[in-house]
This record gives C-alpha cells, sequence and structure tokens, in this order.
C-alpha cells in the first residue's frame, strides 16, 4: 500500500475500498471516548490500519501492536481482523487501564503492560502477520527485533515515519526507520503520507531478511 494525498483524500480512496471504515472509527471512538492524546494516529491513519489489518482476518492470525496508549488503533485492529488474535503492549498502568476498559468488549485482544524490549526476551511465538509500532519513539530501535518474529509475507509498520518541517516531526523514528530501509536494502511497502509530509511506513518481510 503507497498512498500520497490529503487526509480527506486518503480518506475516501481507502473508505471506497473497504467500506466499514466508517462504522469502525465510530466504534473506535465510542469506546474510547472522545478524550485525545498527541500520539493517537490521525482518522485516516487508523482507516490505513483498517485496511491493512484485513488481510489478517482469519483463524490462526496473530497481530502485535507495541503503544496501546488509549486503545484507538487497538479497537480498530480489533475490528478488521476479528477472527485474529491481537496483544497490544503499553508500560503505562494508568493509560492501560482505560485501554483495557476501551478494548473489554474485544476477546480476542489481549492488552499487556510491558515495554516491547522486555516483552520480547520471553517472547516464544507464534510468529506474527502483523505488528504495528507507535511506542517510545525515542527507543524505536529496540522494537525492530520484532521484524524476526514476523512471518515471510506479514508486515511491520511504523506511526509517526515523519521528518523534521512537517506538522508533527519524529525525527529518532525518521532516522531509524530510514536506516533500517538502509539495512534491508530496498524501499517501503507500505507508504502513506499526506500532504503535510506526515507518514507511516513499513515492509512485508521476505524470506530470509532479518533485522540486524
Amino acid at each position: 500500500m503507497r498512498l500520497r494525498g490529503t487526509p480527506e483524500r486518503l480518506m475516501a480512496h481507502l473508505v471506497r475500498q473497504h467500506p466499514g471504515i466508517p462504522d469502525a472509527l465510530a466504534t473506535a471512538r465510542e469506546r474510547v471516548g472522545t478524550t485525545k492524546i498527541k500520539r493517537e494516529v490521525a482518522p485516516y491513519q487508523a482507516a490505513a490500519l483498517y485496511a491493512l489489518a484485513r488481510g489478517c482476518d482469519f483463524e490462526g492470525a496473530h497481530l502485535l501492536e507495541i503503544g496501546t496508549a488509549l486503545g484507538f488503533s487497538a479497537c480498530m485492529l480489533a475490528q478488521a481482523a476479528p477472527a485474529a488474535r491481537l496483544t497490544t503492549l503499553n508500560p503505562r498502568d494508568d493509560e492501560m487501564a482505560l485501554a483495557r476498559a476501551a478494548l473489554s468488549v474485544f476477546e480476542r485482544v489481549k492488552p499487556v503492560v510491558a515495554r516491547s524490549e522486555d516483552y520480547i526476551t520471553h517472547y516464544g511465538g507464534p510468529y506474527l502477520d502483523m505488528v504495528f509500532v507507535d511506542g517510545d519513539h525515542e527507543g524505536v530501535a529496540h522494537d525492530f527485533p520484532w521484524f524476526n518474529w514476523v512471518r515471510p509475507g506479514g508486515m511491520m509498520v511504523f506511526h509517526d515515519y515523519s521528518p523534521d518541517g512537517t506538522g508533527r516531526p519524529c525525527r529518532p523514528v525518521w532516522d531509524a526507520v530510514n536506516a533500517f530501509a538502509a539495512h534491508l536494502e530496498r524501499d517501503f511497502d507500505v507508504h502513506i503520507v499526506d500532504d503535510g509530509g506526515i507518514g507511516m511506513a513499513g515492509w512485508v518481510r521476505r524470506t530470509g531478511e532479518m533485522a540486524p
């Protein structure tokens, strides 16, 4: 998925492909409430996540989210792939208490209070069909080892891939993701950028590819 345009055009394009997006967005907002935090994905980005996760809607699929916050993006992933199991990580107890309440209607969603770099030390599988990273931006390099748990054909997607000079710059993610692209020696498979330069980026893992 490679898309570029205004938020409105991106949303319209995604809704044409996936008519369930407006209802999913409304449900996610209802579950999470009107409180928004700076780290929350924009509506068109939530729509893109929904579209990406639709391919994981099958029994035996496993998704991982790094950075639950209040649970908005997890609500979108859960609705896009109701047959899959989703684990969502957040180290903050206060946020996770609210997220658990928001996500309680989704039986296959497991919120876990943990940092991704700690959780991976005792993780033994299963392999993952999708990983969405929106956690500690300063420490995003700690999340790249999860790429090795993505099955070939599965994807890993990063939020806040935005350079300096945009409306929402995030230099640590920009630099780390570009460095990983150099390591893989190839361009993104997923690249969604609005007209302000704010983006999401990621890859579909190929057989033999490994994080450093």
